[in-house]
């Protein structure tokens, strides 16, 4: 068992040193001053750091900071946490010259903490290029590298949309910790759990963010609220509402203990909950709680907060209160010199179309097409597949057009057979965490969903499958990334299986598109599920959760 002491405890035992040699009559040492700044910055307590770096830089007398040179990176990352980040570089350009007078090489401690700097000031590239800076001076020098370099490097690869490498980064990180004899720092895992809900490796993700919070108990840092609120996001994700709620809530109430304030994305978040299962005034209540949260502290609204508040306005019908509150959230986006983005338009929009107003929502759809141009960004499918909807008019003819581009079974089951609504065909690990959250949504709407996959294993498998799937009105199909690659190579591929089932007995199948799936060449798929290349698909869209799930249903109907 790890006997260790947290760092509240070398704290502790730290002041009654310090208190101890105050009692002799003995001078303050600084070299335990800057202990203390270190422990209190692993607690979070960064303005007493920042105190105690204060104290330890005027003990150092008239060397000052080059006594303290070894210092300047931890009170540059201080800073940084503080949010004072010219200070934090200015604090780093001042150890660079230093080194540089003494004669020393470059510091690798230095760059690692300026890459956390303009990472924090959203020069992404500038702090990558910083974190591999850090690297090549630790080989230069002989020096084991950072495992936290790798964590930044991540990071900045995340802010660019390289996900795969942003994984890659965070598990050399825990590589190199294993390999130095260290115990993996908590914030690890949460990084490395953004890169999976990235790559929607929600379960993945779910367990690196309580791998994270089991390490800060361990290891006696403060808990982090972040982690809740990050946990609470991927339980949405999955249309576990009840988890997601708990965890906003256990979230706030750590923020309000350590007497910080609160993240307002807690109540935009819980909003976000309450708008999806339908229960818009209370999704209302959270914005306002986020407004107030913001005027007591005394700072700049939170952008998401009215675009929210419009967004639940227009649900309820409420369509002139809806657009003051869209042109208050683009006046605040003005205010804080923030770019509106595609989503913003495309709230809009639905908001508009909703209201009968469906030029205006055309026009406002063709400014998200615009804002994702100049971004540089694919559009989304969802944004290119309603604007195609809206043109083509009226729903039931989509629905019809859905219908006929059904291929003929050649083994129908009568539909009086049916017994289930809905069997959802996946991929676990690309498609689980959607899977998860279509059933939760379908049963919300009183649809029967065939779950008991595990049932199919026992007695004879292809026939248990037969009957499931055949027993279904519809197949619905999470077309996530990658999806056909087993089809194609495996005969034996249990979703082969699920989709050639249903083509063959006349299960209507609805493809949902994924972000990131892009449809094979017809002619590369077996030919026994060759024919689901023709039938109409539907893009899923978290964001706009709403808007798909109603179209998807309307397609039930």
């Amino acid at each position: 068992m790890d006997s260790t002491p947290g760092p509240q405890q070398q704290l502790d035992n730290l002041v009654r040193r310090e208190a101890e040699l105050h009692q002799s009559g003995a001078p303050a040492d600084p070299a335990l001053v800057v202990e203390r700044s270190r422990l209190l910055h692993a607690l979070a307590r960064y303005g007493d750091a920042l105190a105690a770096s204060d104290q330890a830089m005027a003990l150092y007398g008239p060397a000052g900071p080059a006594a303290a040179r070894e210092h300047l990176p931890l009170r540059a990352t201080i800073l940084q946490q503080m949010g004072r980040l010219d200070e934090a570089l200015q604090v780093l350009q001042l150890a660079d010259v230093l080194a540089s007078d003494a004669g020393l090489p470059a510091d690798p401690q230095v760059a690692h903490s300026r890459g956390w700097v303009l990472y924090k000031n959203n020069r992404h590239q500038e702090g990558l290029l910083e974190f591999e800076r850090c690297n090549s001076l630790c080989q230069q020098q002989g020096l084991p590298e950072l495992p936290s370099t790798y964590s930044g490097i991540g990071a900045c690869l995340l802010r660019q949309g390289r996900n795969r490498e942003a994984l890659d980064s965070f598990n050399r990180q825990e590589q190199l910790y294993i390999e130095q004899g260290q115990v993996p720092v908590p914030n690890m895992y949460t990084n490395r759990a953004f890169a999976y809900i990235n790559l929607n490796y929600l379960e993945e993700a779910i367990a690196d963010l309580e791998f994270s919070l089991q390490a800060a108990e361990k290891g006696g840092s403060p808990p982090n609220p972040l982690n809740y609120v990050n946990r609470g996001g991927v339980y949405m994700s999955t249309g576990r509402y009840v988890e997601a709620l708990a965890d906003f809530d256990r979230a706030e109430r750590i923020y309000k203990d350590q007497q910080s304030q609160v993240f307002p994305g807690i109540y935009v978040n819980r909003g976000e909950v309450f708008a999806r299962i339908g229960n818009y005034e209370q999704a209302l209540e959270e914005c306002d709680r986020s407004d107030r949260s913001f005027s007591v502290a005394g700072g700049k609204p939170w952008l998401g907060t009215e675009l929210q508040r419009a967004t639940c306005l227009g649900k309820l019908g409420r369509f002139d209160e809806a657009m003051a509150a869209y042109d208050r959230a683009q006046q605040q986006h003005a205010e804080q010199q923030a770019v509106i983005g595609w989503n913003f338009h495309f709230r809009h929009a639905i908001t508009l179309y909703d209201a009968g107003r469906r030029q205006e929502a055309l026009d406002e759809i063709y400014r998200a097409i615009e804002c994702c141009v100049a971004a540089g960004i694919r559009q989304p499918q969802i944004l290119r597949e309603t604007l195609q909807d809206w043109l083509a008019g009226r729903s039931e003819e989509q629905v019809q057009q859905q219908r006929a581009s059904q291929p003929e079974p050649q083994h129908p089951v009568p539909e009086s057979d049916k017994q289930w609504d809905a069997f959802i065909c996946y991929r676990r690990r690309e498609g689980g965490g959607h899977a998860m959250l279509l059933q939760s949504h379908l049963e919300m709407a009183q649809q029967r969903v065939f779950t008991d996959r595990s049932g199919l294993q026992s007695g004879d498998f292809r026939e248990n499958l037969r009957r499931a799937v055949g027993s279904s009105r519809f197949l619905l199909v999470v077309l996530s990334e990658g999806f056909f690659d087993r089809c194609i190579t495996d005969p034996e591929d249990v979703t082969r299986l699920e989709l050639a089932t249903a083509l063959d007995c006349g299960t209507h199948i609805i493809p949902v598109m994924m972000e990131g799936f892009s449809w094979p060449a017809a002619e590369q798929l077996p030919a026994e599920i060759r024919a689901i290349a023709n039938v109409n698909a539907i893009s899923f869209s978290s964001e706009f959760f709403s808007a798909f799930m109603d179209k998807l249903l309307k397609w039930m109907e």
